[in-house]
C-alpha cells in the first residue's frame, strides 16, 4: 500500500536559517552553468554539488559560495527541520516536523527539497561534485534542450 504524503499551503517567510542551495529553472540553467564555468575558480568546485531535475539545476554549497544574480532562486533549511529544504521566500503553513515525517516516509530519502511554484518535492539522491567535465556535459545538454516551462 502506497502512503500519500500530506498536502500543505504556503505562506510568505523570511529566509531559512541556512541557505545552502541556488536553483536555476528553465532558461536560467544555461546562465548558471556558464557562470560556474567562467566565473568560479576550479579549486572551489570541490565545495559545490549539483543535482538536476527536469528543467532545474540545483547548486548545493555554503551560502557564501553560491552565486547571487537575477534569475537564481535560493533554498535552505531551518534548525527545527534539516530534512526539508524550502524556498527562501516561503514556508509551509503546517509544522515542518510534521511535513518532514510525512514526506520522508513517502519518499524514503533525505534531504528533500520542497518548492512552491511549480510545486515539486525533490530528493537529493543524485547530487554530484561539480567539475569541469560535468559542467561541459550540462552545457552541451542544455544547448540541445527546449525548455518546457510548466507553471
Amino acid at each position: 500500500m502506497m502512503i500519500e504524503p500530506i498536502s500543505w499551503q504556503w505562506q510568505n517567510s523570511i529566509k531559512p536559517q541556512h541557505v545552502c542551495a541556488a536553483l536555476a529553472w528553465y532558461e536560467n540553467c544555461l546562465t548558471l552553468v556558464n557562470y560556474l564555468l567562467h566565473q568560479v575558480d576550479e579549486h572551489q568546485y570541490n565545495q559545490l554539488q549539483i543535482a538536476t531535475h527536469r528543467d532545474l539545476i540545483i547548486l548545493i554549497g555554503r551560502e557564501e559560495l553560491l552565486p547571487w544574480f537575477d534569475g537564481i532562486l535560493y533554498a535552505g533549511y531551518d534548525d527545527i527541520e534539516p530534512r526539508l529544504w524550502r524556498p527562501s521566500h516561503k514556508i509551509p503553513q503546517i509544522p515542518l516536523p510534521l511535513l518532514a515525517d510525512s514526506l520522508c516516509r513517502h519518499y524514503q530519502q533525505t534531504p528533500l527539497l520542497i518548492w512552491d511554484s511549480p510545486t515539486v518535492v525533490i530528493p537529493f539522491i543524485q547530487a554530484q561534485l561539480v567539475d569541469k567535465i560535468l559542467l561541459q556535459t550540462l552545457l552541451n545538454d542544455l544547448g540541445k534542450k527546449p525548455y518546457d516551462k510548466v507553471e
